[in-house]
């Protein structure tokens, strides 16, 4: 733990904790799958960034990562349960549970249209133990005369483009030594954003988020026709040769993706919906959860789950979905050195 200008890093998260202008969290309304030429005005609901409890209480576990899929219901399976997952990774070594397999048992995550209720009797069954709450995983971190404000969401499943279980995404803010935001770095897929802190829309004094329907993309700004992915992986350092037929190929795709309309829609304003009411989000302020440094996680400790290296999701990628990412602690790239990670991303848009 540090402090600047007499906040320590608790207080610093708190302060700039992002609101996520998101579509509600209602099971009254639909969530289903639309394939864009039957995309409708209908409304709908969204998945809202839950805690690991959470998210962890409904998985079974696979410990040798094989291939089981499509053997029997996954819907009728039994999770493992929380303390019986706990008592499990406080047994095993953290480096062997890059191995595992773990999977939201009443989710198929390939049936998208069944995944949405599923979720539903998930949340209605967890207020037997915890209410559900919607939670950020934070961290500070110094960088040079930088310091790194980063802000990780869980969602349950994403049904947009792809179906997988487990998503996280993620917003870093970059601030100068005396704790003065200088920009942003809004991740999406593969990829993200950035945008100096002045044009970023605010409320409070915090940035606003404006999370992608099903994908959980963050963006800047609500717009209309969506907004065009970036859903393929940034190579640098390739020569030149190379890094010319890569970026025409990937042009080739997205190209395809903006024909199809396979964009990131996300919800209006929550006060400014326009000619969208249908659209309308409402503005969601997670509690804080604070990661700690990885060397500091204890087998009894309350961040136990941070000594789950795998997937969180299936780590197969199958004919319509792709694999599950992984949490937090295990994207280098963007965890270990999120100053790099947003010097990265492409200025501007979003």
């Amino acid at each position: 733990m540090f402090t600047v200008d007499g906040l320590d890093t608790r207080q610093l998260l708190e302060k700039f904790n992002p609101f996520l202008a998101i579509l509600p969290q209602d099971f009254s309304r639909p969530r289903p799958y639309q394939p864009w030429f039957t995309r409708s005005k209908a409304p709908r609901g969204d998945y809202h960034p839950c805690t690991a409890e959470f998210f962890l209480s409904y998985v079974l576990v696979r410990t040798d990562g094989a291939r089981q899929y499509g053997r029997g219901n996954p819907s009728h399976a039994t999770p493992l349960g929380l303390e019986e997952l706990r008592k499990l990774v406080a047994r095993t070594d953290p480096n062997a549970t890059f191995d595992w397999e773990i999977d939201i048992a009443p989710i198929e995550s390939q049936k998208p249209a069944r995944a949405w209720p599923a979720y539903a009797k998930m949340v209605e069954e967890y207020y037997g133990v915890s209410p559900f709450e919607c939670v950020v995983h934070a961290r500070a971190v110094p960088c040079g005369d930088h310091i790194a404000l980063q802000y990780w969401y869980l969602y349950g499943y994403n049904d947009a483009g792809n179906y997988h279980e487990g998503d996280w995404e993620m917003v870093t803010l970059d601030l100068d030594a005396g704790g003065t935001p200088l920009r942003a770095g809004y991740s999406g897929h593969e990829s993200g954003f950035q945008r100096p802190w002045e044009r970023i829309q605010k409320k409070d004094g915090r940035p606003i988020v404006y999370v992608a329907r099903g994908s959980h993309a963050a963006y800047f700004e609500h717009k209309k026709d969506g907004h065009r992915t970036k859903s393929l992986p940034d190579h640098k350092g390739l020569p030149w040769l190379i890094d010319l037929l890569v970026r025409r190929i990937q042009k080739a795709i997205i190209d395809v993706i903006v024909f199809f309309r396979w964009n990131d829609h996300t919800a209006t304003h929550p006060d400014y919906p326009g000619d969208e009411p249908w659209n309308q989000g409402v503005f969601v302020l997670p509690r804080v959860v604070e990661l700690i440094p990885i060397d500091q996680v204890t087998p009894d400790g309350p961040h136990w789950w941070m000594r789950i290296q795998c997937r969180w999701g299936s780590r197969h990628a199958r004919l319509r979905g792709t694999a599950a990412p992984s949490p937090a602690w295990e994207q280098a790239d963007s965890y270990d050195d999120p100053i790099v990670w947003i010097d990265g991303l492409d200025p501007g848009r979003g």
